[in-house]
């Protein structure tokens, strides 16, 4: 019997989940990146990546894709009704008055309701650093510096 792959929509084509995508993506699974800026799925449609800082990266990017195994979209509700697991890794940017700012989550949610059917769901979110210009510190979500 042959068995379909496990189909897995990942949210936000960042540092960090591009590179994961690839690794679903060369493990077996049918991977669907859903961004908002239409370069980087462009980019990502076509085997190239927009992280340079990542080794290895961008050569494996070519090959699943050529493969067929990783596409990008910029319509996440349609990726996420053909997937499995939906992994949601989007910035979420906190200003140097160390207020949060959830717009992008918030933006993400909705588009993942919107393509939502019964599946695993794995949540997870980038925090932003900002810089006090007056004395250097750094904060994080929750964290007074």
């Amino acid at each position: 019997m042959n068995q379909s792959p496990l189909t897995v929509a990942v949210v936000g084509l960042s540092k960090i989940v591009l590179p994961l995508a690839v690794q679903f993506a060369q493990h077996g699974c049918r991977v669907i990146g859903c961004d908002i800026n239409s370069q980087v799925v462009d980019m990502t449609n076509t085997g190239q990546s927009h992280i340079q800082e990542e080794p290895g990266l961008a050569t494996a990017l070519t090959d699943v894709v050529h493969k067929g195994s990783l596409s990008a979209t910029l319509n996440t509700a349609d990726a996420v009704s053909q997937a499995a697991v939906v992994v949601v890794i989007v910035p979420v940017g906190i200003d140097a008055r160390h207020e949060v700012d959830f717009a992008s989550i918030d933006a993400a949610t909705a588009a993942i309701g919107d393509g939502y059917r019964e599946k695993l769901e794995i949540q997870e979110k980038e925090e932003q650093f900002a810089t006090s210009a007056q004395d250097g510190r750094y904060s994080q979500q929750g964290a007074r510096s």
